[in-house]
C-alpha cells in the first residue's frame, strides 16, 4: 500500500495534463543570462517554459507579465522563455521587448517541438517529481495563471497564494511556430 501511495500523488498530478506526461527531452542550449540550460535544470525543480516566437507582434505585450512571474513564484520554480533564434538575436530580441526573464535560443525549434508548443505565448510547467513535462497550455490568462499556481505542490513546487488581477482575464495568443 505504501507504493500506492507515492505512485498515486504522481499520477494524479499528470492525469489532467493536456500534454500526458511526456518526459522532458534530452537538450543543451545558451540562454540570453550566459548560462547554457540542460534537462538538468528543468528536472531539478519546477520550471514554467514560455515560448517565444520571435518578432510575434504580441510579444512586447506579454513581457512585463512574464517579468511578474519569477517574483511571484519564488526561488523554488524556474522560469525560462524559448525562443526560435539563435542566442545573438535571442539577445537583441530581449532587449527590444524588455524580457528579463532568461531566453533560451533554439533556432532549430527542437525543445520548442519537442514540448509541443504550438503559438507564441504558450506555457508549460516541468514536474520535478517525475522529470516530466507536465502540462502544456496554449497561450496563458489569468484562468491558466491560476491552474499553473494549484498545480505547483504536485510537481514538486512550493504551495502559494498569488493575486492573479494584472495579469489578463482573456486568454492571450501569438503567432504560430509554424511546424
Amino acid at each position: 500500500m505504501k507504493k500506492l501511495t507515492l505512485i498515486l500523488p504522481l499520477f494524479v498530478a499528470c492525469a489532467s495534463a493536456q500534454e500526458a506526461c511526456k518526459p522532458i527531452p534530452s537538450f543543451s542550449l545558451k540562454a540570453t543570462d550566459g548560462k547554457t540550460y540542460t534537462q538538468k535544470e528543468f528536472a531539478a525543480k519546477p520550471t514554467v517554459v514560455i515560448f517565444l516566437k520571435k518578432g510575434c507582434p504580441h510579444n512586447p505585450k506579454s513581457a512585463p507579465d512574464f517579468n511578474k512571474l519569477p517574483g511571484l513564484f519564488g526561488a523554488k520554480v524556474n522560469v525560462v522563455a524559448i525562443t526560435d533564434a539563435d542566442l545573438a538575436t535571442a539577445k537583441a530580441y530581449a532587449k527590444e521587448i524588455k524580457l528579463t526573464v532568461p531566453i533560451i535560443a533554439d533556432a532549430k525549434l527542437s525543445v520548442i517541438n519537442a514540448f509541443g508548443a504550438k503559438r507564441s505565448l504558450d506555457m508549460a510547467i516541468t514536474c520535478a517529481h517525475d522529470k516530466m513535462i507536465a502540462q502544456m497550455w496554449e497561450g496563458y490568462s489569468q484562468a491558466t495563471l491560476k491552474e499553473l499556481v494549484a498545480s505547483l505542490p504536485g510537481h514538486g513546487g512550493p504551495k502559494l497564494t498569488v493575486n492573479l488581477s494584472g495579469f489578463p482575464a482573456k486568454k492571450q495568443s501569438g503567432c504560430p511556430f509554424g511546424m
